[in-house]
Protein backbone atom coordinates (compact mmCIF):
# COMPACT_ATOMS: atom_id res chain seq x y z
CA UNK A 1 0.00 0.00 0.00
CA UNK A 2 1.17 3.66 -0.79
CA UNK A 3 0.64 6.33 1.59
CA UNK A 4 0.10 9.56 -0.41
CA UNK A 5 0.90 13.26 0.82
CA UNK A 6 0.24 16.03 -0.81
CA UNK A 7 1.68 19.66 0.41
CA UNK A 8 -0.28 22.14 2.32
CA UNK A 9 -1.81 25.19 0.48
CA UNK A 10 -0.33 28.07 2.04
CA UNK A 11 -1.73 31.72 2.17
CA UNK A 12 1.06 34.45 1.67
CA UNK A 13 -0.24 38.03 3.14
CA UNK A 14 1.38 41.19 3.19
CA UNK A 15 0.71 42.50 7.57
CA UNK A 16 2.68 46.12 7.05
CA UNK A 17 5.39 48.48 5.42
CA UNK A 18 7.46 50.57 7.35
CA UNK A 19 5.00 53.35 6.07
CA UNK A 20 3.21 54.48 3.08
CA UNK A 21 5.69 57.71 2.93
CA UNK A 22 9.18 56.88 2.99
CA UNK A 23 12.01 59.98 1.90
CA UNK A 24 14.94 59.59 -0.02
CA UNK A 25 17.81 60.45 2.28
CA UNK A 26 21.08 62.81 1.76
CA UNK A 27 22.88 59.08 -0.15
CA UNK A 28 19.75 59.19 -2.62
CA UNK A 29 18.29 56.58 -0.87
CA UNK A 30 14.73 55.18 0.75
CA UNK A 31 14.33 51.90 2.96
CA UNK A 32 10.93 50.40 3.42
CA UNK A 33 10.46 47.05 5.28
CA UNK A 34 7.93 45.01 4.40
CA UNK A 35 6.76 41.91 6.78
CA UNK A 36 4.80 39.27 5.55
CA UNK A 37 3.27 35.88 6.70
CA UNK A 38 2.48 32.70 5.35
CA UNK A 39 -0.45 30.84 7.12
CA UNK A 40 0.13 26.87 7.22
CA UNK A 41 1.32 24.88 9.68
CA UNK A 42 5.26 25.51 10.00
CA UNK A 43 6.40 26.66 6.17
CA UNK A 44 10.08 26.95 5.54
CA UNK A 45 11.70 28.47 2.62
CA UNK A 46 11.92 32.47 1.57
CA UNK A 47 9.51 34.97 0.59
CA UNK A 48 10.09 37.59 -2.14
CA UNK A 49 8.78 41.13 -1.98
CA UNK A 50 8.35 43.15 -5.46
CA UNK A 51 7.53 46.36 -5.88
CA UNK A 52 6.13 47.54 -9.68
CA UNK A 53 9.11 49.55 -10.33
CA UNK A 54 11.37 46.62 -10.18
CA UNK A 55 13.08 47.11 -6.72
CA UNK A 56 13.08 43.45 -4.64
CA UNK A 57 14.41 41.14 -1.91
CA UNK A 58 13.54 38.61 0.25
CA UNK A 59 13.61 37.06 3.55
CA UNK A 60 13.05 33.76 5.60
CA UNK A 61 10.13 32.33 7.02
CA UNK A 62 10.18 31.58 10.38
CA UNK A 63 8.53 27.74 10.49
CA UNK A 64 7.27 29.18 14.07
CA UNK A 65 4.88 31.81 13.74
CA UNK A 66 5.26 32.00 9.22
CA UNK A 67 6.47 35.35 9.87
CA UNK A 68 8.89 37.21 6.98
CA UNK A 69 10.07 39.96 5.61
CA UNK A 70 12.73 42.09 3.78
CA UNK A 71 13.70 46.15 3.58
CA UNK A 72 13.30 47.03 -0.03
CA UNK A 73 15.11 50.15 -1.39
CA UNK A 74 14.78 52.64 -3.48
CA UNK A 75 16.79 55.40 -5.46
CA UNK A 76 14.01 57.01 -7.03
CA UNK A 77 10.67 59.02 -6.54
CA UNK A 78 7.11 57.93 -7.18
CA UNK A 79 4.43 55.53 -6.38
CA UNK A 80 5.07 51.63 -6.19
CA UNK A 81 2.44 48.61 -6.15
CA UNK A 82 4.15 46.31 -3.93
CA UNK A 83 3.69 42.34 -3.66
CA UNK A 84 5.00 38.97 -2.05
CA UNK A 85 5.13 35.23 -2.66
CA UNK A 86 6.51 32.57 -1.12
CA UNK A 87 8.49 30.10 -2.18
CA UNK A 88 7.16 26.65 -0.97
CA UNK A 89 8.99 23.91 0.36
CA UNK A 90 8.89 20.08 0.62
CA UNK A 91 5.34 20.06 2.42
CA UNK A 92 3.97 23.20 1.48
CA UNK A 93 2.75 24.66 -1.93
CA UNK A 94 4.04 28.19 -3.38
CA UNK A 95 1.52 31.38 -2.80
CA UNK A 96 1.17 34.83 -3.38
CA UNK A 97 0.04 37.79 -1.71
CA UNK A 98 -3.29 38.36 -1.33
CA UNK A 99 -3.26 41.69 -1.01
CA UNK A 100 -0.36 44.51 -2.17
CA UNK A 101 0.26 47.57 -0.60
CA UNK A 102 1.40 51.14 -2.18
CA UNK A 103 4.27 52.58 -1.09
CA UNK A 104 5.02 56.67 -2.18
CA UNK A 105 8.92 58.09 -2.09
CA UNK A 106 9.66 61.04 -1.71
CA UNK A 107 12.60 63.49 -2.07
CA UNK A 108 14.20 64.42 1.14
Amino acid sequence: MTLQVLQATTTTEITSATRAVVYLNKAGLATAVVDVNVTSFEPKGTISVIASTGEACSGTVSPATGDGGCKLEFSTTGTRTVTASYSGDGNHLPSNSSNQVTVVVNPY
